[in-house]
């Protein structure tokens, strides 16, 4: 399942507190209190720049801001899954598989 969502197979052992929501009152049965965001932040960069001004595909400008050191909303919220932050069906349904 980790997989499926994004989680590379070198970083699954990293994956150890992974959590579900029970529900209860002061949740409303809904197994989440609060709210917790995650974040995609993009620095822009030389090779971004001439990415745009030559009309690159959406596809290449995401790879070049990713190797540039952009993280994905997938990526943020698995950042929260792999701290015990968040649970998986959090991950599915606030962010898109990066497909790269």
């Amino acid at each position: 399942m980790l997989l499926e969502i994004g989680v590379k197979p070198e970083e699954l052992p990293e994956y150890k507190n992974i959590k579900k929501g029970r529900g209860c009152q002061a949740c409303n049965n809904s197994g989440y209190k609060g709210r917790m965001p995650i974040f995609e932040i993009l620095e822009m960069t030389t090779e971004l720049r001439k990415g745009i001004i030559t009309d690159e595909s959406n596809a290449r400008l995401k790879k070049m801001a990713i190797s540039s050191g952009l993280v994905t909303l997938r990526g943020s919220a698995l950042t929260r899954l792999r701290d015990g932050l968040t649970t998986v069906e959090e991950v599915v349904n606030t962010s898109i598989k990066d497909d790269l």
